[in-house]
């Protein structure tokens, strides 16, 4: 059964690419169809188990207010927080970011396999990234 391994930190990206990818037109070739359909849910479940985990951590390890409540503030893009890491678990934050997750089932995609899906340079470097877009099947 293939496995994809990413860094935990490319886990939210990488499932908004894919499903961003799914309606382009043209779409994937018929396999690239098939390794997408298969990759979306596995990344999507993963990324919100990460996004949970990383919850949690952030609620004991950023600077809290007089009350110990954590203090999030409103990032600069829409739906973003900001938040500051008390310097005794900044390394664990960069762990917990940098840890691989393994994808069951889960392989990368080929150029035929994307064939002429109209994807945009961000999203290229993203895949290639996570190991997820190779230039020919792995040997």
């Amino acid at each position: 059964m293939p496995e994809l391994t990413v860094p935990a930190a490319h886990l939210n990206t990488l499932a908004t690419i894919l499903a961003e990818m799914a309606p382009l037109s043209p779409p994937p070739a018929p396999k690239g169809r098939y390794v997408l359909a298969r990759a979306i849910p596995v990344v999507v479940k993963a990324a919100q188990a990460h996004s949970n985990a990383l919850k949690a951590f952030l609620d004991g390890a950023v600077t809290q207010d007089a009350e110990g409540k954590p203090i999030y503030g409103e990032g600069v893009a829409p739906g973003t927080i900001t938040f500051e890491i008390r310097p005794e678990h900044q390394q664990h934050y960069a762990d917990l970011q940098r840890e691989p997750v393994t994808l069951p089932g889960v392989r990368a995609l080929t150029r035929p396999e994307l064939g002429e899906c109209p994807i945009t340079v961000q999203q290229e470097m993203v895949l290639v990234a996570c190991g997820m877009l190779l230039d020919e099947e792995p040997g």
